[in-house]
């Protein structure tokens, strides 16, 4: 008994730690017009490395929203294929994107 205890706390140690809690990220990508802004539909979103080697994708619906779950890092955000902003996300529970404009 008294060997299995330690080799459970040990085990129970490992499978606890983490390197990075993953955090929420949300943003809206909209549509201008000289006049107002509208939630862009159908909109591809990429979060990526800005070595863009590794990276999320997600397609907006009509509210426009996108939302990833990421490590803390630095990111850039593409919007059908153009970057449209870089991005550091820390170690937070949540993390709000600004709104992005978007392109047809």
């Amino acid at each position: 008994m008294r060997r299995i205890l330690p080799a459970f706390v040990m085990l129970a140690a490992a499978l606890g730690a983490s390197s990075a809690d993953a955090v929420n990220v949300r943003g809206r990508a909209d549509i201008r017009t000289p006049t107002n802004s509208y939630p862009m539909n159908a909109a591809h979103v990429e979060l990526c490395t800005p070595d863009t080697k590794r990276c999320q994708a997600f397609m907006t619906g009509y509210d426009g929203m996108y939302y990833f779950s990421v490590d803390p890092g630095r990111y850039v955000v593409r919007i059908n294929g153009v970057v449209r902003r870089e991005v550091v996300i820390n170690n937070v529970p949540s993390f709000d994107i600004p709104g992005l404009q978007g392109n047809r």
